[in-house]
């Protein structure tokens, strides 16, 4: 079971419509906004932007 905290679990899935993801935790109280990161997607080969989804 999950601890009860301000540190939350987020799906980073890319943008390129590959299917790839990361996995990463944020800290809800800091950051209530959606992550939006650009990182390296080994399907597309290339860098693209990272959108925050649910796990």
């Amino acid at each position: 079971m999950a601890k009860d905290g301000p540190r939350i679990i987020v799906k980073m899935e890319s943008t390129a419509g590959t299917g790839f993801y990361y996995t990463t935790t944020k800290n809800r109280r800091n950051t209530q906004a959606k992550l939006e990161l650009r990182k390296y997607d080994p399907v597309a080969k290339k860098h693209v932007v990272f959108k925050e989804k649910k796990v």
